[in-house]
């Protein structure tokens, strides 16, 4: 889908430059934005009027971003050349459409106008049931009020009428009177209305729903409750004014006309301003436009090439929600346990902290200020080598996919390298992280209603409604890391999780340790030698294999002399037609073509699980279908279509004209209905949630499939003010956006473009002090100051200012545009630089037009449609508290060499408790979460004895503190990783499995060993689980390299250090091997968790499990730099494995 502005450039910059609006279509779309008060006002001299209408202008041509008649929207197809012709403006055509804020008034007010006998009603989506208590959010952000109610019969009678939909109230109270005659219908009435006022039920208003018009669902609504005149009068308006209409100005008029008479009999009409009773949008003629395909798929390679940048840069502010905290607090209460998902979004005990339960309105309402949390921004190492390039030589600043793509680039323009130029618009995240008091607004934000300010503060009404339409979820998508669900991947053998991923980074300055090893203290690649060479390291970074990406975001340029075709805005990575649906609604054709490609998704995915394929193989864009020979299939999403994922449409609206922003055509079969929304049919109370490695899985816990939430909108979940549970759902509709981002770079005055090829990623920019704006605004010639204030800048004419889709061009040959596109801020404070950048699409528009170029935007989605879910955990056990408890758990802190003393002692206290009958099991485990420490958890035999066993393990604390070995010992609660080890069966074997090895390390290590000893011990013991576990040599390795895969550790092949480590420690570690003796209770231990597992995980999915285990072995041996030594010790195992299989013959038992 193309994004093109109704006007020209040239038109829109002579208008600006005139101060002219005699174009009728010009008056008319700023009289549908504004109301006809500014063109007035202006007209009669008011400056700020003036400023504001020649603000307008320049959106008019200069942005492409749909916004009333300034932009509209264009299908699109994919050839082999690219041909954007724009038809003539009396073909071009307007969908009207009633202002969902307005819809909402009316039903609203009709709503309060009768009694609750006549409203619609539903259940609270957020209630769930916890036995005999119903436990619910009051509607609202989260700050809301959380309820708990006992679940009375009469209660559970209304609940069962009610369902999973919508109902009358005076059905509800006609079926609860027919099981209890004895109650009037006034007395059931009010019984409905404490519901109501409790929020145990809501009144079902809601007008946002998948393939309905807001406009019919209000009608229904009004009709419903009895509300039948304003129901026939908003029906008149319907087909009088709303529609497809020709782009003509007599429109203003029909509007005014159908309006008038409406607002005759809907009371609520005839408060609203014009600016603000409908939403037009033009529907553009261009019949048989394509965009080339060399441009979609330069796109997709320059995602894959901003992904590998992206991470280490900086990290978005303001926002409200972190899908990065709300992970931590999850992993930190349930590990990988399955629970529900209303039990952990419980904004009192659940895992989902916001700081609005910490504010006090009260101080906030008093101006009382916190001081300002600093933080340093961490700089990306790779980008900083960019920029210093740039300032050191000028090199332009490529990034090309492939190792000559930079010198064909440098051959075409003189002296090897382009001008200093061409960029684009910035994304929102790029704006939080350069923000210098990125909280601040925000802050102010909590204050409004839904985040926003008030209309009219900070602007013009229609101006503050630009921002709270045009929500892009590039925004926030952004912000997230290249792979699914913008997270790191997880890896694969135990690594992911806390308990594991923690526990293997033993050693804070392991990095630094990594870094003496080479001259300088520096690896590879570092920053540093001469130009040329930093330039090439900076062009040999790879780019990413895969990325959430599922859609992309782009200015398209037209005949531009460098040879550049368009500027990525950003990789989405919420649904591919996230950008596209709003204007797919009952349109022809448009609505069609998403169907088809969402529902041809559907068959391809449904055929490739029938035939046995993984749900979590990941395309290169996204998660695709997956291939291959060593396809297998997951036990919840093989085979029959009931086991398939269920995908499900995310639905909310907090009110609004943003409404405005959330329509969208049906894709999906299933929705999710929040507050706003209707016509939800999967419930949030029927979800489970689980954490697999760093991903989210939801299942339904009615057919057991896994639930995949998608979000068709561009509305940022990241706004303040929003519903927590859609914020947190919202995300999970994500696989990871991508957009490039300078971090904290972005605070510099000048920083250069930077293009993959023929796409710009990042604009060239600069930033001016308030103090400058001024001095531009009081020049004479304010183009002149300017340009002298923008190094570098040469004979470029266009630049903008402002934030993402929300730049304003300003023509630097207009003293007029200069003038009102900076007189806003020049008002700003002082301590905030004001941002420019370049705007090429202006300089060379892609669209042509009869009177001109246009510039335009291109939607590109890409495939596959749909994601598939991350795998089920080895099993499914539901979270049990007690079973954590059925341990005593401290953690005692003390330095890395004070450690294995530490063990010793632990050990000792063990075995006492163990020959006194207090406890069954022990084991123990290193970490470096707050500090290093060793963890020890022991099991009492039985509650009696848990007191006991509590006293036992502080008392040893407390003489290893008086003893200086450790600085502070803590007790904790134990969470067991059930879901790890396959179930609940498993787990215990697994942990007693963790009694022996701990015991057999307690023993090594009460000799002292060297570092060399340690590593050749894991080496031995690899190589004796390896034989234990599997009767192939072939399996065995394949293992082995299973568990140095999760490590995500690699050897230096520079000077082959490993091969020159093994060769001299091959004689000592041979001997070591040969007189090394299994560990008799480890062996059956590790038996019996061999025999467990196989009983409930078929194929390679019980690997993990060992591999897990394994892991925390060798956790247990190393003290110094533990995760390098255990992949360095699964390298040595096999390698002997390797001999071992040479000399024994192929595929024996090693």
């Amino acid at each position: 889908m193309l994004r093109v502005p109704l006007f020209s450039v040239d038109e829109a910059a002579r208008m600006v430059a005139d101060e002219d609006v005699a174009d009728p279509i010009a008056t008319m779309a700023v009289s549908l934005a504004a109301g006809p008060y500014v063109r007035d006002a202006a007209v009669s001299g008011d400056q700020r009027a003036r400023d504001t209408l020649a603000r307008y202008l320049a959106r008019m041509g200069g942005r492409a971003t749909p916004y009333g008649l300034f932009a509209g929207t264009a299908p699109v197809s994919v050839g082999e050349e690219r041909d954007l012709a724009l038809g003539p403006r009396d073909r071009h055509r307007v969908r009207v459409r009633v202002d969902v804020q307005a819809l909402e008034e009316a039903v609203r007010a009709a709503a309060d106008a009768v009694g609750p006998l006549q409203w619609p009603l539903r259940t609270n989506p957020i209630a769930r049931a916890d036995g005999d208590v119903l436990r619910f959010a009051k509607s609202g952000d989260a700050s809301a009020d959380v309820v708990s109610m006992r679940l009375t019969p009469a209660i559970a009678a209304v609940l069962r009428v009610l369902g999973d939909g919508e109902v009358i109230g005076a059905d509800i109270v006609a079926a609860l009177r027919a099981d209890n005659p004895g109650f009037s219908e006034d007395q059931m009435a009010g019984f409905l209305t404490r519901l109501v006022d409790g929020g145990l039920i809501e009144r079902s208003l809601g007008l946002i729903e998948p393939g309905v018009e807001p406009a019919e669902r209000a009608v229904d609504l009004l009709e419903a409750m009895g509300a039948t005149e304003q129901a026939d009068a908003l029906r008149t308006l319907l087909a009088d004014a709303t529609g497809v209409r020709p782009l003509d100005p007599a429109l203003t008029g029909t509007l005014d006309a159908g309006w008038r008479a409406a607002a005759s009999h809907i009371p609520s009409f005839a408060e609203v301003k014009q600016a603000q009773r409908f939403d037009v949008h033009p529907e553009m003629d261009m019949s048989a436009a394509t965009l080339d395909r060399r441009s979609s798929d330069d796109l997709q390679r320059a995602i894959l090439r901003v992904a590998a940048l992206q991470n280490g840069g900086g990290a978005a502010g303001g926002s409200a929600f972190s899908i990065d905290e709300f992970r931590d607090a999850f992993r930190a209460r349930y590990e990988d346990a399955e629970v529900p998902l209303l039990s952990a979004l419980d904004l009192e005990s659940g895992v989902l902290r916001s700081w609005h339960r910490s504010v006090s309105e009260l101080a906030v309402n008093a101006g009382v200020r916190a001081p300002e949390e600093s933080s340093l921004p961490r700089v990306n190492p790779e980008l900083l080598k960019l920029y210093d390039r740039w300032t050191r030589d000028g090199t332009p600043v490529d990034i090309p996919t492939d190792a000559n793509a930079n010198e064909r680039a440098k051959a075409s323009t003189p002296n090897g390298r382009r001008p200093e130029s061409v960029g684009g618009t910035a994304s929102k995240e790029r704006e939080r992280a350069e923000n210098t008091d990125a909280n601040a607004n925000e802050r102010a934000k909590a204050s409004t209603p839904n985040g926003r300010r008030p209309e009219g503060v900070g602007g013009t009404a229609s101006e503050e409604r630009e921002r709270a339409e045009n929500t892009d979820a590039n925004a926030n998508e952004r912000a997230k890391a290249s792979t699914p669900n913008g997270r790191r991947p997880h890896s694969v053998g135990g690594t992911a999780s806390k308990e594991h991923e923690r526990a293997e980074n033993t050693d804070a300055n392991a990095n630094e340790r990594a870094k003496a090893s080479t001259p300088n203290g520096r690896r590879p690649h570092s920053v540093g030698g001469t130009a040329s060479e930093e330039h090439e390291r900076a062009n040999d970074t790879p780019a990413a294999s895969t990325t959430g990406a599922r859609a992309a975001l782009a200015v398209l340029l037209g005949d531009h002399p460098e040879g550049l075709h368009s500027m990525l805005v950003g990789g989405v990575g919420r649904a591919p037609h996230a950008l596209l649906a709003r204007f797919s609604l009952n349109r022809d054709g448009m609505r069609q073509r998403l169907s088809d490609a969402v529902h041809g998704a559907e068959e391809m995915v449904g055929d490739a699980v029938a035939a046995g394929a993984p749900s979590d193989a990941p395309g290169v864009f996204g998660p695709g279908v997956p291939t291959g020979p060593n396809a297998t299939a997951d036990a919840d999403t093989a085979g029959a279509p009931d086991t398939a994922p269920i995908h499900a449409e995310l639905v909310y609206h907090p009110g609004g004209r943003i409404g405005n922003v959330l329509i969208r055509p049906r894709l999906l079969d299933d929705t999710i209905a929040l507050t706003g929304a209707s016509g939800g049919t999967l419930a949030l109370d029927r979800l489970l949630i689980q954490l697999r490695g760093d991903e989210f899985r939801l299942r339904d816990s009615l057919t057991g499939r896994p639930v995949l939430v998608e979000l068709n909108t561009a509305h940022n979940v990241d706004f303040h003010g929003l519903d927590p549970v859609y914020a947190v759902l919202g995300h999970l509709a994500s696989s990871g956006g991508v957009g490039w981002s300078w971090g904290a770079l972005a605070h510099l005055s000048h920083l250069p473009r930077v293009t993959c090829g023929p796409v710009v990623v990042a604009p060239e920019q600069w930033r001016l002090a308030r103090a400058d704006i001024r001095d531009v605004l009081h020049d004479p010639d304010p183009a002149g100051h300017l340009r002298r204030l923008l190094p570098g800048l040469g004979d470029r004419r266009w630049v903008g200012v402002g934030d993402y889709d929300h730049v304003l061009p300003i023509d630097l040959r207009s003293a007029r545009s200069v003038g009102a596109a900076l007189a806003k801020e020049a008002k700003g404070p002082d301590t905030a630089s004001v941002k420019i950048i370049e705007m090429p699409q202006l300089e060379a528009p892609a669209v042509r037009g009869p009177s001109g170029g246009h510039v335009a935007e291109a939607v590109i989605p890409f495939s596959p449609v749909h994601r598939t879910p991350p795998r089920p955990g080895t099993g499914a056990d539901a979270f049990d508290a007690d079973r954590g408890r059925a341990w005593v758990y401290f953690s005692y802190f003390c330095g890395q060499a004070s450690a294995d003393a530490v063990v010793t002692r632990a050990k000792q206290l063990a075995d006492e408790l163990h020959r006194s009958g207090a406890v069954t099991d022990w084991f123990f485990l290193r970490y470096t979460d707050g500090g290093y420490h060793v963890r020890v958890r022991m099991r009492p035999i039985d509650g009696a004895a848990r007191a006991h066993v509590v006293a036992a393990m502080d008392a040893l604390g407390g003489a290893l503190r008086a003893e200086g070995l450790i600085g502070r010992s803590v007790m904790d609660d134990y969470i067991p990783e059930v879901s790890r080890y396959g179930g609940a069966d498993n787990l215990a074997a697994a942990e007693r499995l963790f009694t022996a090895s701990s015991d057999q390390v307690a023993a090594f290590l009460a000799a002292r060993p060297t570092e060399e000893l340690r590593l050749y011990q894991a080496v031995a013991d690899a190589v004796g689980w390896c034989s234990a576990l599997f009767d192939s040599t072939d399996e065995q390795r394949a293992f082995l390299r299973l568990c140095q895969s999760g490590t995500s550790l690699s050897f230096t092949k520079k000077g082959n250090p490993l091969g020159k480590f093994h060769r001299a420690h091959d004689r000592a570690l041979r001997d070591h091997l040969a007189d090394a003796q299994g560990d008799e209770q480890v062996a059956k231990a590790l038996a019996a968790l061999s025999s467990s597992v196989r009983q409930t995980l078929t194929g390679r999915r019980g690997w993990s499990v060992f591999g897990s285990a394994l892991h925390l072995h060798c956790n247990r041996l190393f003290a110094f730099d533990a995760v390098r030594l255990e992949y360095l010790a699964y390298e040595l195992a096999e390698r002997r494995i390797h001999q071992l299989q040479a000399l024994d013959g192929v595929g024996g038992k090693a």
